[in-house]
C-alpha cells in the first residue's frame, strides 16, 4: 500500500539498466530492469510514449505515473519515494508545469504548494507545518519566478500572522 509522499525528481521510465522490452497488444509495452522487475509500462505510438505511463523502482514500487501526449508530459503526474510514499503531484501542460504543484512529507501531509505557469512561479507559494489540516506556516508572493510583494508568516498554535514580509525584486525589504 502506497503512503502519501511525493518524489520531486523528474525521473522517467527510460533507464540504462533495461535488460528487456515486451510488446503487448495495442502498442502497450513493458520495459524491464536487469533484475527482471518491470521498469516502466505504457503505450508507444509513432515511436513516442502516449497516454498513461507508470515507471517503477527496481524493487517494484511505483516511482511515477501520469499521462503523456505526443510524447511529452501532460496532466497530473504523481511521484513516489522508494518506499512508496507520495512525494509530489505536479500538473503539466505541453511538457511544462502549469497549475498547482503539491509536495508532501513522509507523514502524508501537504508541506508546500506552489502555482506555476509555463514552468514559472506565479502567485503565492505556501509552506505548511507538517501537521494534518494544512496549517499555513508561510506565504511567499511570486511574480515571474521572483519574490515580489507582501508575504506572511503564521503561528503554529493559532494561525495568527506573526510576520509580514515585503519582497521587492527578490530582495527582502
Amino acid at each position: 500500500i502506497y503512503k502519501c509522499s511525493l518524489f520531486f525528481s523528474f525521473v522517467f521510465f527510460i533507464n540504462l539498466n533495461f535488460s528487456a522490452q515486451e510488446k503487448l497488444k495495442d502498442g502497450h509495452q513493458k520495459f524491464y530492469y536487469s533484475n527482471g522487475q518491470v521498469s516502466s509500462e505504457g503505450t508507444i505510438k509513432n515511436g513516442f510514449p502516449e497516454g498513461y505511463w507508470i515507471s517503477y523502482y527496481p524493487n517494484g514500487i511505483i516511482k511515477s505515473e501520469g499521462n503523456r501526449k505526443n510524447g511529452i508530459l501532460d496532466s497530473t503526474w504523481i511521484f513516489y519515494s522508494e518506499l512508496g510514499n507520495l512525494q509530489s503531484k505536479i500538473n503539466y501542460k505541453s511538457g511544462k508545469k502549469n497549475g498547482l504543484t503539491s509536495y508532501y512529507s513522509d507523514s502524508c501531509n501537504v508541506i508546500k504548494e506552489e502555482y506555476l505557469e509555463n514552468d514559472i512561479k506565479q502567485n503565492f507559494t505556501t509552506i505548511y507545518y507538517d501537521v494534518k489540516g494544512k496549517k499555513k506556516k508561510e506565504e511567499i508572493p511570486f511574480v515571474d519566478n521572483v519574490k515580489q510583494g507582501k508575504g506572511y508568516e503564521y503561528a503554529k498554535e493559532d494561525s495568527r500572522i506573526i510576520s509580514i514580509i515585503i519582497y521587492k525584486k527578490g530582495t527582502l525589504m
